[in-house]
């Protein structure tokens, strides 16, 4: 119950920060159609960037996985892409842990590494049923790299097993 709560926390903090970002986007774009002031463009291109990075790194983290026999269907919702991938495209996955801030909090994620060198990591936290996935990962005949750290960059994260 506790990680269920936990799951809607953290999807609703992130939707409504998202919101918040839009909101700032549409009153800056509204106070330079009515007052026609220049200057007020810097901080509204400055807030789409930052709009546009978030967008980008929170609909990677929002994915959703379903495995069947032969193929593994993954939803991505936030970039509107349904990705089906069949078990000989897959090179294979790994668990790992994903930090939220630095010491604040942690959820369990395994990555899956394609032969077309996509990677996408299901992230528990957003995941309800992630338990049964990773035990039917661990049934059928995808290759198991390993535990993988949680290793940062500048933006993204770094995958060990990148191909």
């Amino acid at each position: 119950m506790k990680q269920l709560l936990m799951s809607f926390f953290w999807i609703l903090i992130n939707l409504i920060l998202l919101l918040f970002l839009v909101m700032i986007v549409i009153f800056m774009t509204i106070a330079i159609a009515y007052h026609h002031k220049i200057l007020v463009l810097i901080p509204l291109i400055l807030v789409s960037i930052l709009l546009f990075f978030y967008y980008n790194q929170l609909s990677n983290q929002f994915s959703f996985a379903k495995i069947k026999l032969s193929e593994i269907n993954i939803l991505q919702p936030l970039k509107f892409k349904i990705v089906r991938l069949k078990k000989e495209e897959i090179i294979g996955y790994s668990t790992s842990e994903v930090y939220f801030g630095r010491n604040l909090f942690y959820s369990k994620s395994f990555i899956i590494y394609t032969d077309t060198k996509e990677i996408f990591e299901i992230i528990k936290i957003y995941n309800f049923n992630f338990d049964n996935l990773v035990e039917l990962l661990k049934k059928s005949n995808i290759k198991s790299l390993g535990k993988e750290p949680y290793q940062t960059a500048i933006y993204k994260r770094k995958y060990k097993y990148n191909p």
